[in-house]
């Protein structure tokens, strides 16, 4: 590669990190809508039926009203928090990737 498309695939990376710190972090950003959302599902979720003729899930199960939305809730929390590690993990490797790439390419033009 010439230097003129090493510059610019450096100047690439580095956009590309900038990106990756503003995009990371997804349930911190918007702690508020995650929480309205989650209280929203689960308020809904056991009144919602399946079709014409389908039957909500209070018919047709044994716990009450309140049970099916306290277990909505934890199972809504524990897939928000699945979610949270998940892509804080891929977030941290896309960096670290990109990081290499950049010190890479500083290095192959000799920029400190």
């Amino acid at each position: 590669m010439t230097t003129y498309y090493k510059r610019k695939a450096l100047q690439a990376t580095e956009n590309k990190i900038a990106s990756n710190i503003r995009q990371s972090n997804y349930f911190g950003r918007n702690l508020w809508q995650v929480i309205g959302f989650g209280i929203l599902v689960s308020l809904y979720a056991p009144t919602h039926s399946s079709g014409n003729k389908g039957k909500m899930l209070y018919e047709d199960s044994e716990l009450s009203y309140f049970e099916l939305v306290v277990s909505t809730a934890v199972v809504y929390t524990v897939f928000c928090m699945l979610g949270h590690f998940i892509w804080g993990y891929q977030d941290r490797r896309k960096h670290e990737r990109l990081m290499e790439r950049k010190r890479q390419l500083e290095a192959e033009l000799k920029i400190k």
